[in-house]
């Protein structure tokens, strides 16, 4: 992940490329991508031979393909792309594809600082993982997601090992799917495996767990809990300490679990999306404390307004003293600070970012097809063509604002006093 620290935080407005002149240039411009400094944009592009490349701030790639699409950068700010040649799918980055190739490729994913990238790939009917351009040796009847663990050490993948004949409840019952660590597979089988989490040092890995039709479990290593439960959640480990924590249902309800006993009180409909503050003293989490009726709970306290529709994971200011989230009430879409919503409302809304000194809650949102900054309930004044979520300087001084007016792609680093009023 960048560090915001290092980028350019200079007051300004560039236009780093002209939109409008790509949609011109070239047969077919599909989704553009935004690094997240925004000093890139970039989009597939299809040529007059039917071939693709990307283009990057107007530069297209010197290499073309059969096919490119999911264009996306890395942590480190690469661009990369999915990508066919000779009907063998492979992923490129800045033009420079992988050596080896695959009957299909999905889902690329990154390590935190960008240097390690793996993704899903079949080979003729197996199905593995591929990590810096080299696939695993085992292969597996099939993958359902992986991770590749913040430091890049690990690549783990939820892999199907054994084959379930044609009515088999038996052999379904008995498990069939497992995890894989660097291409080497638990022991123990279950009927069901989702979601991955890697302990703070990256050595262990956990995942939801379903032991039989009725009865679910966290596993670590391939060691599941001693306690059961009627369901799971995805797991998470704690910063701090290493303890695993997940949500969980017993005979009460939903509640949080950590390694296997409850920390809160329970009793919700649903708990789901844990999140920890940024010193990982308190815990978020989205909750329904009865049907249709969504919040956000924190440290196990239910903020005292709900909404029916719809409630994203929280976001914590720096100090862990507010929470924001977005919400959804009879399908309009809107942000709630410590469980207030903003007055109005919009056709979308993105996650919230809060200022350093905890004054301003900012969000992208969508009204009548053009893109805004609201800053505590109130819009800034100007409509964007595009726009993509804004972001605070580390100081809180300035804003990042990363949009397309008139055709052109902007990066602008805005005073906040200007975006605020």
């Amino acid at each position: 992940m960048q560090d915001k620290k290092n980028w350019n935080w200079d007051a300004g407005k560039e236009m780093l490329a002209d939109v409008a002149a790509m949609r011109k240039a070239y047969a077919d411009v599909h989704e553009f991508s935004v690094s997240a400094d925004g000093t890139k944009i970039a989009a597939p592009v299809k040529l007059e031979d039917d071939t693709f490349t990307a283009v990057c701030n107007g530069q297209a790639w010197e290499t073309s393909f059969e096919k490119l699409w999911y264009a996306r950068f890395s942590p480190d700010n690469r661009l990369t792309a999915l990508v066919m040649e000779d009907d063998a799918w492979t992923l490129a980055a800045d033009g420079q594809a992988w050596e080896e190739k695959f009957s299909y490729a999905w889902n690329p994913k990154f390590s935190a600082d960008g240097a390690h990238a793996g993704m899903q790939v079949k080979q003729d009917f197996d199905y593995t993982l591929a990590v810096d351009g080299q696939a695993w040796e085992t292969t597996f009847l099939a993958t359902r997601d992986f991770a590749i663990s913040p430091d890049g050490a690990l690549g783990v993948a939820l892999v199907q090992v054994e084959n379930v004949p044609e009515a088999d409840i038996w052999k379904f019952n008995s498990g069939t799917w497992t995890v894989a660590v660097n291409g080497a597979a638990w022991d123990r089988l279950f009927m069901n495996v989702w979601g991955i989490a890697f302990s703070p040092d990256c050595k262990r890995v956990a995942t939801q767990v379903r032991l039989d039709s009725t009865t679910y479990t966290l596993a670590v290593d391939g060691k599941p809990w001693d306690q059961t439960f009627t369901s799971v959640w995805e797991p998470k480990f704690r910063p701090d300490n290493g303890a695993l924590l997940a949500p969980a249902r017993n005979a009460s309800g939903w509640t949080l679990v950590e390694n296997g006993n409850p920390i809160w009180d329970g009793g919700f409909s649903q708990l789901w999306y844990i999140t920890f503050s940024c010193d990982a003293k308190r815990i978020g989490a989205v909750v329904a404390t009865a049907l249709g009726k969504w919040t956000i709970a924190v440290d196990g306290k239910p903020w005292k307004n709900s909404w029916r529709d719809l409630v994203v994971g929280p976001v914590f200011s720096q100090d862990t003293s507010k929470t924001a989230a977005v919400v959804k009430h009879e399908n309009r879409w809107s942000i709630a600070v410590d469980g207030e919503q903003w007055p109005d409302t919009y056709d979308m809304a993105w996650d919230p970012a809060i200022s350093p000194d905890n004054r301003l809650v900012m969000a992208k949102v969508e009204k009548g097809g053009k893109y805004f900054i609201g800053v505590n309930g109130k819009l800034f004044s100007q409509a964007f063509d595009a726009l993509w979520e804004p972001a605070f300087s580390p100081d809180g001084s300035k804003v990042l604002i990363r949009c397309v007016e008139g055709g052109k792609y902007y990066r602008w680093v805005a005073p906040v006093s200007q975006i605020a009023g």
